[in-house]
């Protein structure tokens, strides 16, 4: 028989704006191993790792791991984009790949008008299918349109809120020995999820990119639309 004793710690995170009360469980079973248990308005995330190296604890490996590592670790196989039902979205993905062949001399102009116009009016309550067909070939499931996911995003939020927290208990802790520990209240929380949020900022200043791109290529789709002829 084996007894094996790890060393816990349960951290309670409340008074974030825009953000249910965050319940934090660490677990030190020795160098290099811990785990994680966050819980938020009824779901829970867990994970184990068992090479953290010697030198880290739970909390200072949470704190040196980027945004997106771990959201994937607490919730394997979450993905950061998923498919849209956006009607819109389809649609321009849909103009998009017309103007594409027709520029390419693969389909001619009378046949890009038909789809042009059937494209104007595709829903995914409709039949999408077949014209998504025509259009992107047989494997067309791959060009349909992707967006945020919503979920990713918010245990993103959830990770970046008890990052901050890690933080600012690490320095109240540090302060504790010369000086009385300050209050953490929201204000303080939110900073701190600014300056320990480096994978979620990436994130965001992606997204800024992403809708630049989609600017451009809306200025493009116009210009081609003209040159082919289709924007009568």
């Amino acid at each position: 028989m084996k007894i094996s004793t790890s060393t816990v710690t349960k951290l309670a995170i409340t008074g974030v704006s825009d953000m249910d009360a965050i319940s934090v469980m660490i677990e030190d079973f020795g160098p290099g191993a811990g785990k994680i248990t966050v819980t938020c308005a009824g779901e829970a995330w867990t994970h184990y790792w068992s090479h953290m190296g010697e030198h880290h604890t739970m909390r200072s490996f949470f704190l040196k791991c980027d945004t997106p590592y771990l959201i994937g670790k607490l919730k394997s196989g979450i993905e950061r984009r998923i498919g849209s039902k956006d009607d819109e979205l389809l649609q321009q993905a849909l103009r998009k790949r017309i103007l594409e062949k027709r520029r390419e001399g693969r389909i001619k102009s009378d046949e890009a008008r038909e789809l042009w116009d059937e494209a104007e009016y595709a829903s995914f309550d409709g039949e999408y299918q077949e014209l998504c067909q025509l259009v992107f070939g047989s494997e067309w499931w791959f060009n349909l349109p992707k967006e945020d996911n919503p979920d990713y995003i918010y245990l993103g939020k959830i990770v970046d809120t008890v990052k901050a927290a890690f933080s600012l208990e690490e320095l109240r802790q540090g302060k504790a020995v010369v000086t009385q520990a300050p209050e953490v209240g929201p204000a303080d929380i939110i900073a701190g999820a600014l300056c320990t949020s480096r994978g979620h900022a990436i994130e965001i200043m992606q997204r800024a990119v992403d809708a630049n791109r989609v600017a451009c290529a809306a200025a493009e789709e116009r210009r081609v639309t003209a040159m082919c002829g289709l924007d009568n």
